[in-house]
């Protein structure tokens, strides 16, 4: 899959690369048949991406989202965001996209827990 945009209500598999591209699906993204690769766009699914390769030795800029739980800790919502180098997070309640979360959310809620 190479310069797409794909939107899918449920899970996508994708054989060999996403390259250079914008997916989104509210289950998963495998791509871990062939190489395996994610390089540059973005990809985001809200029940977890799964890859074997992600970036590029290039340095074309590559960004993955995974969703949220609403149950997450504060702390770990800034941790996933870090991780996944994103300013934003869908939170998902089973199935169900519920809302977004961002860092500027993060930073208010611990703003407001030191005092």
């Amino acid at each position: 899959m190479e310069w797409t945009r794909v939107h899918v209500d449920g899970s996508i598999q994708v054989r060999d690369q996403i390259m250079r591209s914008h997916v989104f699906a509210c289950g998963t993204v495998d791509v871990t048949a062939g190489p395996g690769r994610i390089r540059g766009g973005v990809v985001s699914a809200i029940h977890g991406v799964e890859a074997i390769e992600v970036g590029s030795p290039a340095g074309v800029r590559t960004v993955v989202m995974v969703g949220a739980n609403p149950a997450l800790s504060i702390e770990n919502c800034l941790l996933l965001m870090r991780v996944t180098g994103t300013r934003r997070l869908p939170v998902v309640e089973g199935e169900k996209l519920v809302g977004m979360i961002s860092n500027f959310d993060v930073f208010n809620r611990l703003l407001g827990e030191l005092g």
